[in-house]
């Protein structure tokens, strides 16, 4: 840390909330416009935020008929496929990569990918999706927003979780080595060891308000 310099080339003067670095190296960046890859080769930054969507319809009827003399019945024809490009545009606060799935928490839901950021797939979660923080290990992931938690054991079903009444504002969660869940709030920190179900107030040793 006893210099610095800029690396900014290709963000086109966005804000830089984290970074996150692969095991090969790699950095991603969560900016105010979505999700940043820098690349050494060049030296600049380049999005990694293209999201595809993918819609399933059921095939055209189809009626029957007589094929080489043979009747073939009605019946339903192949499934309509269809797959819909968007990139992430919103903030994006928080990013968190496991083995299995990457994650990244914005102010328009959570998104996972599990090709490294090539695409992105966005979870449908019912209610508030502008989430500030997200926490994950191989078993579990942990994502808030500024006054709701969520809980998801495979990263595409999500839960929210009681938070007690007294908490106003939640700023990060955190999925400890043991597998408990910790929540930094407004009141100060709170610990579950049981997914949520109850938390314990713990503030012995903070400063006071």
């Amino acid at each position: 840390g006893s210099s610095w310099h800029e690396m900014n080339t290709g963000l086109k003067e966005r804000d830089v909330f984290s970074l996150q670095q692969t095991d090969a190296g790699t950095l991603f960046a969560a900016t105010n416009h979505g999700v940043m890859k820098y690349s050494k080769p060049s030296g600049e930054w380049e999005s990694a935020s293209l999201v595809e969507k993918e819609t399933t319809k059921p095939g055209p009827k189809i009626p029957a008929k007589i094929v080489k003399g043979k009747k073939v019945p009605a019946h339903e024809g192949k499934p309509i496929v269809t797959v819909e490009k968007s990139e992430i545009v919103s903030q994006v606060s928080q990013l968190e990569f496991t083995a299995a799935k990457w994650y990244a928490a914005s102010s328009s839901g959570i998104y996972t990918t599990k090709d490294e950021g090539k695409v992105w797939h966005k979870s449908e979660i019912p209610g508030e999706n502008r989430f500030l923080s997200i926490s994950a290990t191989d078993a579990k992931a942990f994502a808030a927003t500024a006054l709701a938690a969520y809980l998801s054991t495979d990263g595409d079903t999500w839960t929210q979780l009681d938070v007690p009444k007294f908490v106003t504002g939640i700023y990060s969660v955190t999925v400890a080595p043991d597998q408990s869940l910790w929540l930094a709030t407004h009141q100060g920190a709170l610990h579950s060891t049981d997914d949520g179900k109850t938390w314990t107030h713990v503030t012995a040793g903070l400063p006071w308000k």
